[in-house]
């Protein structure tokens, strides 16, 4: 069940726990809003990064650039704004198998023209995450905190150890909670001819 419903309210909870008080915002002018306002979405970030969430991911459109400067590849598509960590690239609902596409940068290039979608890591709400993921979050806060605010960094180094186990354990049961996947892959027409293919 989630438990926190904006990122005031994680960071709050960090607060609390360090014995500081409450922000009103993250631009409220005080030390604990520039040290939480520098750094939560790195936080949240490199959590999100870290793992496939069930909870954190989303599938969307694929949008075409056009022709791709690269002589190995046929066409480049933008990955969507929200994208975080891209996982694999669907053709008709079925992820297409390796060697039909590569990442560059936050372009997906691929052989031939068609429609395709990215399924994806996405930044969700702090309303929708796990209990375990929000703590997870709250404890990592609460040992930069008590670093950067309070400079007790013995304690901090204590407690970041106990943020990483939450992590795992949300990790762990993140993955028990994972569906089955197909192993059926989109059967796209081998019509690109490239320099590799001619070499051979």
């Amino acid at each position: 069940m989630p438990r926190y419903a904006n990122a005031i309210e994680v960071i709050q909870a960090a607060l609390h726990r360090v014995g500081e008080a409450s922000i009103s915002s993250l631009t409220d002018g005080s030390a604990a809003a520039s040290v939480a306002n520098a750094n939560y979405e790195g936080v949240v970030g490199d959590l999100l990064e870290r793992h496939a969430w069930t909870w954190a991911t989303k599938t969307a459109d694929l949008t075409l650039i056009g022709e791709s400067d690269n002589a190995s590849w046929g066409y480049e598509y933008a990955l969507p704004d929200d994208c975080i960590n891209l996982r694999f690239v669907t053709h008709q609902g079925l992820p297409i198998g390796e060697g039909h596409w590569t990442l560059q940068g936050d372009k997906v290039l691929v052989h031939s023209e068609s429609e395709y979608q990215a399924t994806y890591t996405w930044r969700a709400t702090e309303s929708v995450w796990p209990y375990n993921f929000g703590e997870a979050i709250v404890t990592r806060l609460q040992a930069l905190f008590l670093g950067g605010l309070l400079d007790r960094w013995q304690e901090a180094r204590l407690i970041e150890k106990d943020a990483e186990a939450k992590i795992m354990r949300a990790m762990t049961r993140d993955k028990r909670q994972a569906p089955a996947t197909r192993a059926q892959r989109s059967d796209l027409p081998d019509v690109w001819r490239g320099p590799r293919l001619r070499m051979r």
